[in-house]
């Protein structure tokens, strides 16, 4: 006989593990849509290229060393005449013919080089494109910095919208379950005949809006539940709800956001880049100087008419001086400028436009406050209008729409208080985002 052991779910649950019921911290899902986010990747890549360009400027100061070569056939070649050199035409015996070849080239030619080139000096510009590409890495970090900080702050933003709707659901359920409960209490009151069939059919139909409004919120929580997940891969109920934190006051938020606001230091970096290339650009007209040295073998050799193969050096200091370009060196410098400008008033633009975000956002937070503080007197004094109208309603005072609309006045402050408290998390971390403070207690 075979015995059968009965695993109960309690040991069952306890044997897949503590894993089952493992949460995952907000920090570990923003973590996770850092690495994931294709945008980011993109912005990483772009970094990744500026230090190539970097190592690219870098390698312009360092000398070039070149291996080439030159093969030639020609048919006629420079040659000299017996007959061409006044002293030996005079003395040539009648047997020879001035037309006799004294020397001549070789018709076939060919030339082997190891070149090397050494810039000497350009006007600055080696070096400044030295220091523009540096700055140019170091703006796409930075760069790379703040879409890392807008892509952490959107996350947190999307899990706090996620607990707004959730809490709006649970307020819509904790509504229907107090109709339902209602509902049966009228109806049993209908059936031994003490109260109107309109009692029942006004809370019936207040049980459906509650439904309607229901099904209208669990769409809008069902996108930013999706919305969440393709941020960062991770569900919204798998993370553990934060701690609350706090925001420092407004005049210290302010200090803060002038220095540590995460898209200042890239404009910073720009603007000292495109003042480099300004630079570059106008010492283009100096003198272009850059040393030399050739190791040649080859038909002829350094001697045109010797048909022998040769080894012989060259070397020196080349010279270019730009007389007139068309004003292009002057033009790029104009437009560096202008550039230069322009970013300048991004910068400004872009801290006058954070510091209305940020007072907008401290006014929110002071007024989610107050409406907490509100929010949980009206809702203490709704229970106890509601037990009242009940009582009322049991005595015939009342109609029952009293007892319905006290009943959803109740849950709608309910509903505001925890809405209020999430919002005021969510307004704390577009605060800390702006100013690039730490956020991991949000």
């Amino acid at each position: 006989m075979v015995r059968k052991r009965l695993v109960t779910l309690p040991v069952l649950l306890a044997a897949l593990g503590p894993s089952l019921f493992s949460k995952v911290t907000l920090d570990k899902a923003v973590e996770q849509a850092l690495r994931t986010n294709p945008a980011l990747a993109a912005q990483r890549l772009n970094e990744s290229a500026a230090a190539v360009r970097r190592a690219q400027a870098d390698a312009r100061r360092k000398f070039d060393l070149n291996l080439g070569g030159v093969l030639g056939y020609g048919s006629d070649s420079p040659h000299i005449l017996v007959g061409d050199v006044p002293l030996l035409a005079n003395r040539l015996p009648e047997d020879v013919s001035p037309d006799l070849f004294l020397v001549s080239t070789p018709r076939v030619m060919y030339d082997l080089r190891v070149a090397l080139n050494l810039p000497v000096y350009a006007g600055g510009g080696i070096r400044g494109m030295i220091e523009a590409e540096a700055i140019g890495s170091k703006a796409e970090r930075n760069l790379t910095r703040a879409q890392e900080a807008r892509l952490a702050a959107e996350v947190r933003i999307s899990y706090f919208t996620v607990r707004i709707l959730e809490e709006k659901g649970a307020s819509l359920a904790r509504l229907r379950e107090s109709l339902d409960r209602r509902f049966e209490k009228l109806r049993r009151f209908l059936e031994a005949d003490l109260i109107r069939k309109t009692d029942v059919l006004e809370t019936q139909l207040q049980i459906e809006e509650v439904g309607l409004s229901a099904a209208d919120l669990d769409q809008a929580l069902a996108e930013e539940r999706i919305r969440f997940f393709g941020l960062c891969g991770i569900e919204a109920a798998e993370i553990e709800d934060p701690s609350p934190g706090d925001a420092p006051g407004l005049e210290e938020a302010l200090g803060l956001l002038r220095t540590n606001h995460p898209l200042l230091p890239y404009l910073d970096d720009k603007a000292a880049q495109v003042e480099i290339l300004r630079r570059v650009a106008a010492g283009q007209d100096l003198p272009q100087a850059s040393a030399f040295a050739q190791a040649h073998f080859g038909r002829p050799g350094i001697s045109l008419f010797n048909a022998k193969p040769e080894l012989y050096i060259l070397g020196g200091l080349s010279i270019d001086f730009s007389l007139m370009n068309g004003r292009k060196n002057a033009t790029q410098a104009a437009l560096a400028e202008i550039e230069k400008r322009k970013i300048e008033s991004r910068r400004t633009e872009t801290i006058e436009s954070a510091e209305r975000e940020l007072r907008r956002l401290y006014a929110l937070k002071a007024s989610v406050e107050a409406k907490s503080a509100a929010v949980a007197r009206l809702a203490s004094l709704a229970e106890e209008d509601l037990q009242l109208k009940i009582r009322l309603y049991e005595e015939g005072q009342i109609p029952n729409l009293d007892c319905l609309a006290a009943m959803s006045q109740l849950e709608k402050f309910r509903s505001m208080s925890h809405d209020l408290h999430f919002q005021r998390r969510a307004v704390v971390n577009g605060i800390n985002a702006l100013i690039g403070a730490g956020t991991e207690a949000l």
